[in-house]
């Protein structure tokens, strides 16, 4: 303990028992060949490969991007399309129907004529 206190902060080391003693207490190994002792190593940790490339998943959402556009435009396409077929659906109705009412018309006057000659045949039959 004398010499602990002798230089305080510096590791004193003591050897307990003798060299012999030392020797009997380590593990004993098997005398391997030079070959046995590589194989058991762990094989060099293999660099990193390196980043895959995204070009090839950026041209596909493009590519799905530029479809979307096209789609869009032609559905407002076709939805302008709806929109003028319906006004033209409209007018041509109304055209139509009001020369079915002036065709109704001329066709009421016209029975209306047959039947008053029809009446004056049968008086003076």
């Amino acid at each position: 303990m004398s010499a602990a206190l002798a230089e305080p902060g510096k590791l004193i080391r003591i050897a307990r028992g003798t060299a012999e003693q030392h020797l009997a207490a380590l593990p004993r190994k098997k005398a391997g060949s030079k070959s046995a002792k590589i194989a058991d190593a762990t094989p060099p940790a293999r660099p990193r490969s390196a980043r895959p490339s995204r070009a090839e998943l950026d041209r596909a959402e493009k590519a799905v991007g530029t479809a979307e556009t096209v789609k869009e435009s032609a559905l407002a396409a076709l939805d302008r399309q709806i929109e003028d077929l319906t006004a033209r659906r409209r007018a041509m109705r109304q055209e139509h129907d009001r020369k079915i009412d002036r065709l109704t018309e001329r066709q009421e006057a016209a029975r209306d004529r047959y039947e008053r000659k029809l009446a004056e045949w049968d008086d003076g039959s």
